[in-house]
């Protein structure tokens, strides 16, 4: 059965279905629903225009049990992320056709999504790091890498768990239950 293409205008999950972007399958069989490997797998965008660096990077992030997703250009990151909202991102600064700073920037204030960004320029490695961003300069250890996308998941998951447990007890932000508030 043929992936189905993304919709324009429609966020998608990457995690309900496998989806085509241009050419490439950015999804394949899943885990059992509810198991514990589907729990623990992280769906990570790689954002890297050299294709050798993207191999990789992708090789050692599968071999932690996450899904790795390549994108090779700013263009087509801003038209995937306008769908899909991925657990983490890891993206270079220097990309064809634009600035990858500037979209890191976007996707972690924006989007709320965790990123990490690589740069083989000591500058732009900076520039990410004065931006609050965490950042990795090439040329970087793998294992390093593999760990901190590791602390980012476990941070994400905590932070978003936190969120939903306080949906489901009907919790709203200023708002008090018994009772007036006191000034002062």
């Amino acid at each position: 059965m043929p992936a189905p293409q993304l919709v324009p205008g429609r966020v998608h999950d990457v995690r309900s279905r496998n989806f085509l972007v241009g050419s490439s399958a950015i999804a394949s069989a899943r885990p059992p629903p509810g198991s514990i490997q589907e729990r623990e797998m992280a769906y990570i965008v790689l954002v890297e225009d050299n294709k050798d660096v993207a191999d990789v990077v992708c090789d050692v992030l599968r071999a932690e049990g996450h899904r790795c997703f390549v994108i090779r250009s700013k263009a087509g990151a801003e038209r995937f992320f306008r769908r899909v909202r991925p657990d983490l991102v890891v993206l270079d600064c220097l990309l064809i056709g634009g600035d990858g700073l500037e979209l890191a920037q976007r996707l972690a204030s924006e989007a709320n999504v965790p990123v990490i960004v690589t740069s083989g320029d000591f500058e732009r490695a900076e520039q990410a790091l004065k931006a609050g961003l965490l950042c990795f300069q090439k040329p970087f250890r793998l294992s390093d890498l593999a760990a901190a996308v590791s602390n980012l998941l476990s941070e994400s998951r905590a932070a978003e768990s936190s969120i939903n447990l306080a949906r489901r007890s009907g919790f709203r932000p200023g708002v008090r239950r018994g009772g007036c508030a006191s000034p002062g």
